[in-house]
């Protein structure tokens, strides 16, 4: 679609970090079986990722970390993205994040 590759490369950099950190802390040493589910569109000239898994409630928008060595992912992935949404519902994290189409 066009994307610069330091678009691209934000795109690749919040999904890994999104990623990661669900199946570190959310899948955990738990004994039932876990889901993550990543997509990624791209929609009148926006990347729009969007993920969804089952495991416990946790907003990373509103995140506060405990110090400020904390959550170093999260605060580089929600300074990269221009729109933020996050719900839980029927028991799914639901985060979408958008970011402009081409130079980011």
């Amino acid at each position: 679609h066009g994307q610069s590759e330091k678009a691209a490369g934000h795109v690749a950099l919040c999904v890994d970090e999104m990623a990661v950190n669900t199946i570190q802390y959310g899948f955990g040493a738990a004994p039932e079986k876990r889901h993550l589910s990543v997509r990624i569109q791209y929609k009148k000239g926006r990347v729009v990722l969007r993920f969804r898994d089952d495991c416990g409630a946790f907003d990373p928008v509103h995140y506060i970390p405990g110090d400020g060595g904390d959550a170093l992912g999260i605060r580089l992935v929600m300074a990269m993205c221009d729109t933020i949404r996050y719900t839980c519902s029927l028991n799914l994290n639901n985060l979408t994040l958008e970011f402009p189409g081409g130079e980011a």
